[in-house]
């Protein structure tokens, strides 16, 4: 299913900072706990835990408007880089770059657009073994606020960062494609690394 990652045995650690993945812990004890055979939680996790990670995970789906046409499938490419430290490893030589999607809200019964919700990716990677077995690929994402208050002026929505930060799985049944029609995307079932 995946090539080669592009950032092996990271350790928890490294993801917290490198991919400013504050609550990372939390959030895959709440995934254990949500997705996983109890017997999951008895398997020791720390900061020195090693996940492996990708850069970029390929999703397609079916556009409606063009079936039956040769460019009735459609893909897109959601990126993920962690920042790059100096040597000394405090020195911040590069920033992370963090791609922005729309997810279906499980929270919310409100239909269409308003049924969704924009959310940072972190990381992006697969259970590590010792875990279990779940055949998707899994995110960290960090949510931002509901579509609620229109600014007065532009009637734009604002957001800002929320405390929740979800696990979606399977990855690939949660992306949306555009801002105006909700589709489900489906995950190509390949990561992509691209050296580093």
């Amino acid at each position: 299913m995946a090539l080669t990652p592009a950032y092996p045995n990271r350790q928890v650690f490294k993801i917290i900072r490198e991919n400013q993945a504050v609550h990372f812990i939390d959030a895959f004890k709440r995934f254990l706990r949500t997705y996983l055979q109890p017997s999951s939680l008895s398997v020791h996790l720390d900061e020195h835990t090693v996940f492996d990670l990708y850069s970029q995970i390929n999703l397609q789906h079916i556009n409606p408007t063009s079936v039956g046409r040769a460019d009735f499938r459609q893909s897109d490419v959601i990126r993920v880089h962690p920042a790059v430290f100096e040597r000394d490893g405090r020195t911040l030589k590069e920033h992370g770059v963090f791609d922005t999607v729309r997810l279906l809200d499980p929270k919310t019964n409100r239909p269409g657009f308003l049924g969704t919700r924009v959310a940072r990716v972190k990381a992006l990677f697969t259970l590590p073994s010792q875990f279990g077995k779940y055949n998707e690929p899994l995110a960290y994402v960090e949510m931002f606020t509901e579509f609620r208050t229109r600014s007065a002026t532009s009637k734009l929505y604002k957001i800002s960062h929320s405390m929740d930060v979800i696990w979606y799985l399977p990855l690939g049944l949660v992306l949306i494609d555009n801002w105006t029609q909700p589709q489900c995307w489906r995950s190509a079932q390949t990561f992509t690394s691209i050296p580093t």
